[in-house]
Formats: C-alpha cells, sequence, structure tokens
C-alpha cells in the first residue's frame, strides 16, 4: 500500500479505484500505519533495494551466465 501511494502517488480514493476490494478505511488505515512507522519502513525498503542491487551484480558474471554468453546464447 506505502509503495502505491508514495511511489505512484496515488491517494486513499485512487488506491481504492485499483483495489476495489478493500474499504477506503482499510486503506487509510494501512497509510496511517506507514506514515506512523516511515522512518523504519523507508529504512528497510533502502535496504531491500541494496541487497537487491548487490545480488543482482553478483549474478551478473555468474558461471552460467558466462558459460551462456561464451556459447553465444545470451
Amino acid at each position: 500500500m506505502a509503495e502505491i501511494h508514495t511511489g505512484h502517488g496515488l491517494g486513499a480514493e485512487e488506491i481504492h479505484a485499483e483495489l476495489p476490494h478493500l474499504s477506503l478505511a482499510q486503506i487509510y488505515a494501512a497509510l496511517g500505519y506507514y506514515y506512523d512507522h516511515k522512518d523504519a519502513y523507508d529504512k528497510e525498503m533502502s535496504d531491500w533495494a541494496i541487497e537487491y542491487q548487490r545480488l543482482w551484480e553478483a549474478d551478473r558474471d555468474s558461471p552460467l551466465k558466462r558459460n551462456l554468453r561464451e556459447r553465444g546464447l545470451i
């Protein structure tokens, strides 16, 4: 919910239009929780992005990918 709100800039009503199975009360509650815990949530998302980047870079030159490149398959 927080990613939809912050990443796409959608307000509660717009989120509800995209996710009509959630009530506005549920959406406002989720956004309230996000803002109450924003620093911890943002740090966790930042840490996740750093780890994702590290894994992606490590995988770029994996033995499997090197082998596939040598064989002209990627």
